[in-house]
């Protein structure tokens, strides 16, 4: 599927029908479009048209990057996904009283998943498959 914008044709394969939450988004097409679970996609809108700056020749209009989300329910006419990238984050360490800081100086930090967000998205922006 492709929109066109300034003459410029636009690839996706679907759109933002419906925003659950900061990590769960509705795309508008399901099994009927061979959509299946585990299907992954970055979701996007558009930006400006990008000029190659010696010749002058446009590039194509700029995808601004929402986030990337992996299928996880599928209907036959949407799906849901959510993201899945993550950044691994210090967790806090509670220190006991029977603990030195000379032991807590050689334990390695633990760490936790603090999964990415959805930025900034908005219903009919768009979604492309990518892969995995």
């Amino acid at each position: 599927m492709a929109d066109k914008r300034a003459g410029i044709a636009v690839k996706h394969d679907g759109l933002v029908a419906e925003i659950l939450s900061e990590r769960r988004v509705v795309l508008n097409k399901g099994l009927h479009d061979g959509i299946s679970d585990g299907d992954k996609f970055v979701v996007f809108s558009l930006g400006e048209e990008v000029h190659d700056p010696k010749t002058g020749e446009s590039l194509g209009i700029l995808e601004e990057i929402k986030g990337k989300g992996e299928v996880i329910h599928v209907q036959d006419h949407m799906c849901t996904i959510q993201t899945y990238e993550f950044d691994m984050v210090p967790m806090r360490r509670t220190i006991s009283p029977a603990q030195s800081m000379a032991t807590l100086f050689y334990l390695e930090p633990e760490k936790k998943k603090d999964y990415r967000e959805f930025v900034g998205v908005q219903c009919e922006d768009y979604a492309r498959k990518i892969r995995s």
